[in-house]
């Protein structure tokens, strides 16, 4: 009887409640609903925060004097954590029977609403972007919203607790339901308008880091992005492409505050590629402070990412401004200013927009989003043109540049033709002159002048080929190659330096390497010869060996020697040009310190892989993988006896300084061949005409007076067509490179290529292939 007596008490008093509710002021200050959407943002009360309010049983208890109008006529609540009641009058007297309430923000946690009329409570529901998403969207929206429930043209009272971590407001409108859908197009279409400008700006930047590599492009589409995803998370779309995961939409969405700061300290970095020590490491501690923040917040739910978040902000975007216009000041640079300009208006909106959240201001905050979106499509716009001025600049400093190693490239190249001239003169000469030498001491002497030669014809290679690897002129010419011959030239080639100091060789080839294999024979050999060359010149005793394997598709060639081995702090910059290591300051430098950084382009540009390991005092050991495939040996005519065969051959000689014809004469002869000499183009272009049945080959100079190499050898061959002969081989002996006259030489009718100065092994080897 007295439970009974109980529950009687408490429906009277909530009866009674409910009807002071009812007869409030607040009742008679309710919306009308006519025929058209009604905004609710100043039309809210809110219970006095001190009032702790755990039930709506208490909050239907309150009294007149506990609630009080919205402090702010946009319905800003501002920075909030905890539950906050609410509650809004209405009358339906239109004829429209279906309306919705549609709150604007669409981050709000949690909200639990409860319809009233005179009669008591007539219907709740609960919506929130934590709770699911279709739950909390009865029509079709972003928005959050929910139905009025039917009153007949009754009053209403809604009363909501809204429970909310960050910005709150309750602003929105009340709808009839059609046009509701109507107004979410016409704003969508907007808002969409909006995202495809920057998922094209997105799509611009990224396409120009993957077609440049730069990192300034990079940078912009972090900053984009980050910045796209806050205004979705802001705007409420985060919670529809993560509707069934709100915990992640969350993470992702407070996670992209930090995101902008850290993306935007990465972009000012390499867009203005920040040199002071001082704004570098300020942009580094805004990232590394940024990706704390969301490390903390992937870690507890309860770390305070949007306060600290949003101050990180503020900094950032007074920073950025300031460093940029300081580097335009010292660097007159029109780009850092266009970016000064740029984040100016974007830092000044983010910074009055985040101020007015957290109440320190006072501002419609939802009309200042608006600005907000606009001053960041202000932004992006003078970025682009920025970015355009940035990419126009830096093509003209790489054009500039690049013309500049182009004349450098060719002053090295036309130097180095002019020195090998002479430079065929004294190696050749020093040829010939050891057969007619006496004594120890005049064959050491003449030994001298002949590696002297060689070394400095090395040191011009090495420097012509840096600088065509630089201007991007040293093409790949693969074809047909035996490995196991050309590693065992490797070693014929270094046989001298190896007996001098007295170091065993040891070359291993496994069984799984092929007979063929197709690659550029030139190239490879040259960073054979480098690699193995440094692991004799740095090993004074034991052995250095070469071993070979192939793991299909590449082939895997490993150097070891036993020599002094390399510091591990040298180990870094070993393939950087002109470096060398020595053991100490007075130790005599050993060549330019360009082989390995050579052998190291080559690679890169077979694209293969070189690798280095060492242990001072033990040697070093290089891994060399080379892609290639397994190709059938090449088809020759000749038969082994024939190719083998060593016979005298009628030589015609074409070059107009007089020093290399008697070199080349010189050389001939003590190889067993006849030579007639000419002096230009036309002589030996008469010559054959007349006597072409007496000549087997012909060695052209390409560059000569009158009548150069290239246009003699198609008079040439124009001959043999009208005299109907066989094509007299004719092979070019040019101080030019083969990357230089390469294609012209070939294209010409020539059959093969040696460069000056000539020595007797590379003349008799080129001769017997014929």
């Amino acid at each position: 009887m007295d439970s009974k007596t109980g529950q009687n008490r408490q429906f009277l008093l909530l009866g009674l409640a409910l009807f002071c509710l009812l007869l409030s002021p607040a009742w008679s200050q309710e919306l009308l609903l006519e025929d058209r959407p009604v905004p609710i943002n100043g039309a809210w009360q809110v219970l006095n925060p001190d009032i702790e309010i755990t039930s709506i049983e208490q909050a239907l208890q309150r009294t007149d004097s506990d609630w009080q109008p919205i402090d702010n006529p946009a319905g800003s609540v501002g920075m909030t954590e905890g539950a906050h009641w609410l509650k809004l009058s209405l009358n339906n007297r239109s004829d429209i029977q279906r309306w919705y309430i549609v709150f604007n923000n669409r981050g709000i946690n949690h909200v639990s609403g409860w319809w009233l009329t005179p009669e008591g409570i007539i219907d709740t529901f609960t919506i929130g972007a934590a709770r699911p998403y279709e739950d909390s969207r009865h029509l079709p929206l972003p928005q959050l919203n929910t139905p009025l429930p039917d009153t007949n043209g009754q009053s209403l009272v809604l009363l909501v607790k809204i429970e909310h971590v960050g910005y709150l407001d309750v602003n929105g409108r009340l709808y009839p339901a059609e046009q509701a859908m109507i107004e979410f197009r016409q704003d969508g279409m907007i808002e969409w308008l909006f995202y495809g400008i920057y998922i094209a700006f997105l799509t611009l930047h990224l396409g120009l880091f993957l077609s440049s590599r730069d990192l300034s492009h990079l940078g912009y589409v972090a900053f984009v992005g980050s910045a796209f995803l806050f205004f979705l998370y802001a705007e409420g779309y985060t919670y529809s492409l993560f509707r069934y995961s709100s915990s992640l939409a969350y993470l992702i969405g407070q996670s992209s505050i930090a995101l902008i700061s850290i993306s935007s300290a990465f972009f000012t970095l390499t867009y203005l590629s920040l040199n002071r020590s001082r704004a570098r490491w300020l942009m580094y501690a805004i990232m590394i402070l940024g990706a704390s923040f969301i490390a903390g917040r992937m870690v507890s739910k309860a770390f305070p990412i949007l306060p600290l978040g949003s101050l990180l902000a503020i900094l950032t975007f007074v920073v950025i401004p300031l460093i940029s216009l300081h580097q335009h000041r010292h660097q007159q640079s029109p780009y850092a200013l266009s970016f000064f300009l740029a984040w100016s208006l974007w830092s000044l909106l983010t910074a009055i927009v985040t101020l007015a959240t957290f109440g320190v201001i006072r501002a419609d905050v939802s009309m200042l989003w608006i600005y907000l979106k606009i001053a960041f499509a202000a932004h992006n716009l003078v970025l682009t043109w920025s970015v355009g001025l940035r990419m126009r600049e830096l093509f003209n400093s790489r054009k500039q540049a690049r013309a500049e190693s182009e004349a450098k490239s060719n002053l090295i190249a036309q130097v180095s033709h002019e020195i090998r001239t002479p430079m065929n003169g004294i190696i050749g000469t020093s040829q010939l002159l050891e057969a007619h030498l006496h004594g120890k001491e005049a064959h050491h002497l003449n030994d001298v002048i002949f590696h002297s030669g060689t070394t400095l014809l090395t040191i011009i290679n090495d420097l012509l080929d840096l600088s065509r690897l630089e201007t991007g002129r040293i093409r790949l010419r693969p074809e047909p190659v035996d490995l196991r011959k050309l590693m065992g030239q490797v070693f014929q080639i270094l046989n001298s330096q190896i007996k001098q100091k007295k170091l065993q060789y040891e070359l291993t080839v496994s069984d799984h390497v092929p007979d063929w294999v197709e690659l550029d024979p030139v190239r490879l050999r040259q960073v054979l010869l480098n690699i193995v060359g440094n692991a004799i010149k740095y090993t004074d005793q034991g052995q250095v060996r070469m071993t070979a394997d192939y793991r299909h598709p590449s082939l895997s060639i490993q150097i070891d020697d036993t020599g002094r081995g390399i510091p591990e702090t040298h180990l870094k910059s070993l393939f950087q040009p002109y470096v060398q290591v020595r053991q100490d300051a007075e130790e005599e430098r050993k060549g330019t310190g360009l082989g390995l950084h050579i052998a190291q382009s080559l690679v890169d540009l077979m694209e293969g892989h070189l690798s280095l390991e060492s242990t001072e005092g033990q040697g070093t050991t290089v891994q060399l993988l080379v892609p290639t495939r397994i190709v059938d040996p090449p088809f020759t005519d000749k038969e082994p006896s024939q190719a083998a065969e060593v016979r005298t051959l009628r030589i015609l000689i074409a070059d107009d300084n007089p020093v290399n014809r008697t070199v080349l004469t010189g050389l001939l002869k003590r190889l067993g061949h006849q030579v007639t000499e000419t002096c230009d183009g036309t002589q030996v272009v008469s010559e054959y005409f007349e006597h072409f049945e007496q000549y087997d080959v012909i060695l052209m100079d390409c560059e000569m007076p009158q009548m150069d190499g290239f246009t003699a050898t198609r008079k040439i061959r124009e001959i043999e067509v009208a005299k109907h002969v066989s094509p007299i081989p004719i092979l070019a002996v040019t101080a030019h490179s083969l990357e230089t006259y390469g294609d012209e030489i070939l294209a010409s009718g020539m059959d093969g290529h040696l460069s000056k100065p000539v020595t007797l092994d590379a003349l008799a080897t080129a001769l017997q292939a014929l």
